[in-house]
C-alpha cells in the first residue's frame, strides 16, 4: 500500500508540474480549482464504500442500537473515521499541488495557510457526497438480494473513466491550458464553490470563506439528514 500511495503523489507530482503553466498566466485559482475536483473525486472513491459498510452494513450496528447510545452519536463515530479516509486520499492530490505551486509561484504566507487549511476543509466536501451516494447504495442494496453486483458496477464505472483519463492526460492537460479562459468561465458558472476555493488558495481569504462556509453548512445538513433516516437504513 506504500508503494501504491507513493505511486499515485510522484504521478500527481508530474500532473501538477504539468498544469504550472497556469500560475505563469495568471491562472492560479483556476491551478487549484482543477485540483480541487480531482482531489475531490479521489476522497468519493476512496470513501465511498467504505461509507456504505461503516454506516449501513456495519456488524455491531444491532449491538449499538440496542444501547443507550444516541443515533446520531453513532453515525458521528463513523463519520471520523470516514473523514481520516477522505483526507488520506485527498491529501495523494493536495499534497503535491501544493508543493508544486510554492515552487513555481511567489511565496505568499496568507496563500500558504489557507492551503494548508484546505487539505483538512476539503474532505468534508467529499465525505458529505460520499455519504449522499452511500445512503442510495443502502437504499438500492435493500431492494436486491445480490449486493455485490453494485460494488461491481461502479468500480467497472470508476475504472473505465480513471483508465480512458489517463490514456488522454496530455491531451486533456493541454486543452485545460490552452481553453483556460473557457473552462474557467465554466467552472465559475457550474462549480461556483470550487472557483471560490481555487480563489481562496490563491490568496483571496474572502472567497476561501465563501467555500468554508458552504463546506460546513452542507456537511452540517447532510449530518442532520442521514442522523435521522439512520434508524430506519440499518434496520432495513
Amino acid at each position: 500500500f506504500g508503494f501504491v500511495f507513493v505511486t499515485f503523489m510522484f504521478m500527481f507530482f508530474s500532473v501538477a508540474f504539468m498544469m504550472s503553466e497556469l500560475i505563469f498566466d495568471g491562472y492560479s485559482w483556476l491551478y487549484f480549482s482543477v485540483f480541487g475536483v480531482l482531489a475531490t473525486l479521489m476522497g468519493i472513491f476512496g470513501s465511498v464504500f467504505m461509507t456504505y459498510h461503516s454506516l449501513y452494513e456495519a456488524k455491531d450496528n444491532d449491538l449499538l442500537l440496542s444501547m443507550p447510545i444516541p443515533s446520531g452519536m453513532i453515525l458521528f463515530s463513523r463519520m471520523a473515521g470516514l473523514y481520516l479516509s477522505a483526507f488520506f486520499f485527498e491529501a495523494l492530490v493536495l499534497l503535491p499541488v501544493v508543493i508544486v505551486y510554492l515552487i513555481n509561484a511567489p511565496f505568499n504566507a496568507l496563500s500558504l495557510i489557507i492551503c494548508v487549511l484546505n487539505l483538512f476543509v476539503l474532505p468534508f466536501f467529499a465525505l458529505s457526497i460520499s455519504c449522499v451516494l452511500g445512503w442510495f447504495i443502502a437504499f438500492f442494496a435493500s431492494k436486491i438480494r445480490n449486493k455485490s453486483i453494485l460494488t461491481v458496477v461502479f468500480s467497472l464505472l470508476f475504472f473505465g473513466v480513471y483508465y480512458f483519463c489517463s490514456i488522454q492526460l496530455n491531451k486533456i492537460i493541454n486543452i485545460i491550458i490552452i481553453n483556460a479562459e473557457e473552462i474557467g468561465e465554466w467552472i465559475k458558472k457550474f462549480l461556483y464553490p470550487i472557483y471560490k476555493m481555487g480563489q481562496g488558495c490563491s490568496g483571496d481569504f474572502l472567497s476561501y470563506a465563501v467555500f468554508l462556509i458552504f463546506v460546513v453548512a452542507v456537511f452540517l445538513v447532510i449530518y442532520k439528514v442521514l442522523s435521522h433516516s439512520f434508524i430506519r437504513l440499518v434496520t432495513t
